[in-house]
């Protein structure tokens, strides 16, 4: 398990949310998921309850900026902080919660990741 502290489990106000966005900004550039094939291109905050969420990232998609993807449809006070991969690309992005990202098998993803780096250096 990745041993990251995380301080409860969503929804999250507004400023929890943030501030858990911002602890966590080190993860950009880590491995995605186990297949090691993307990365994590952004932390953000983000609406808690699903349709409020799926807005949220097709705006995200169309302005390329979370903040404003946020102010500009939802008005709720329940708060998530989304890890996304893959967010310049519609068909390819990927993302969950960070709660979710944080609490996945690492063992596994660092053994995998690891032979990957062994087979691309060796080829």
């Amino acid at each position: 398990m990745r041993h990251y502290n995380v301080m409860k489990l969503p929804p999250y106000t507004y400023h929890e949310a943030k501030a858990l966005s911002g602890e966590h900004q080190h993860i950009v550039g880590l491995s995605y998921d186990q297949q090691c094939t993307t990365t994590v291109d952004m932390v953000v905050v983000a609406p808690h309850d699903q349709n409020s969420r799926n807005r949220f990232l097709m705006l995200y998609l169309m302005l390329n900026d979370a903040d404003a993807a946020l102010s500009l449809d939802y008005s709720g006070t329940q708060y998530d902080v989304m890890v996304i991969s893959g967010s310049s690309n519609v068909s390819g992005m990927q993302q969950c919660s960070l709660h979710q990202w944080l609490t996945q098998d690492a063992q596994d993803m660092e053994m995998q990741c690891a032979d990957e780096d062994i087979r691309q250096v060796t080829l």
